[in-house]
């Protein structure tokens, strides 16, 4: 017979019910602060199709208005910003346009490909609006996000990979982290406070990111360069998925090496690339003007206004008839 130590037996089971306790208090402080429901799993924040879900406003379907769709992440979702100030809103007046759009925070492209896919059969849109960030090229790439702190949405998110669609967790043994959080607040806590330190680890440079690869090689860096050939893929896709309606796309941050090759992938794709707006908001706040939330990197609301002028007169430019 195989003997058991009574004392391990025992420490097992405070370990558990020490541990079930804390658990619970946890949930109930949560409950009673946070307000997040005390059965609520991290679960609960996952779409099967687009790894998680973001902001879905769509007009009226039966319109005979022209129908402008707008895709994008956290720029698009325009939290902290009135709707009637973003950046989408100028284009819309101008045409007397419906309005179509799903913006999240932090989609990248391959996701807002597959908002296309789920929704142009019944928008049926007369123009595309893409807005796209550089932390796309981190989005796209699961090599690229696993080794990111800076620009790592800690969720399941869908992946080009070899030509397919897989969806994974940007960690290494990320699914196994994933199982565990889902059952335990405490479990999940303790994963987000690693991911600070990291995080603040990687800001003072005492580690090396995905970003410092890439801003230190450019394309000499494998997995960056791989991931341009992905995000050209995924354009060509959307082009392909768009048919004959006009897809247009900006930027919203300007930055070297990614800006280059984006310029290069959008030319490569066929898609006309509007950096004019990004630029112009530079210029502003380089003047001393608020067009800028304090994160120094979203648009508040004068950023999103200035930027829909502004896009509304790059529109206008390449005559695309949306009428």
């Amino acid at each position: 017979m195989i003997k058991v130590n009574k004392n391990i037996i025992f420490s097992c089971i405070v370990f558990v019910v020490v541990f079930l306790v804390a658990e619970i208090g946890v949930r109930i402080k949560q409950a009673l602060v946070d307000h997040i429901p005390f059965t609520r799993s991290i679960i609960d924040f996952y779409d099967p199709l687009l790894g998680w879900s973001g902001k879905k406003l769509f007009g009226d379907l039966k319109t005979s208005k022209s129908r402008i769709m707008v895709l994008g992440d956290s720029f698009t979702q325009g939290n902290g910003v009135p709707e009637e100030f973003m950046y989408y809103q100028p284009l819309a007046r101008a045409f007397n346009a419906e309005l179509f759009v799903y913006g999240a925070y932090g989609f990248g492209t391959l996701q807002e490909y597959l908002v296309l896919d789920k929704y142009i059969d019944e928008v049926k849109p007369d123009l595309i609006l893409l807005q796209f960030c550089y932390n796309d090229f981190i989005n796209n790439s699961w090599v690229l996000e696993e080794n990111s702190f800076q620009n790592n949405n800690l969720m399941i998110r869908p992946y080009l990979i070899d030509g397919k669609i897989e969806y994974r967790y940007p960690r290494l043994f990320g699914r196994y982290r994933l199982e565990l959080s889902k059952w335990s607040r405490i479990v999940y806590l303790a994963f987000a406070f690693y991911d600070r330190v990291m995080f603040k680890a990687a800001y003072e440079g005492k580690i090396k990111t995905s970003e410092d690869e890439i801003e230190d090689k450019g394309l000499a860096y494998k997995p960056f360069a791989d991931s341009k050939d992905i995000t050209l893929e995924i354009l060509k896709r959307l082009k392909t998925r768009a048919g004959q309606v006009p897809v247009i796309a900006m930027p919203v941050i300007l930055k070297q090496p990614y800006l280059e090759q984006s310029i290069d992938v959008f030319a490569k794709a066929g898609i006309p690339f509007m950096t004019s707006p990004a630029f112009a908001l530079q210029d502003l706040a380089n003047r001393g003007v608020s067009v800028f939330f304090k994160d120094n990197v979203h648009w508040n609301e004068k950023g999103n206004e200035v930027a829909g002028l502004i896009i509304l007169q790059e529109v206008a430019k390449i005559h695309l008839n949306v009428n």
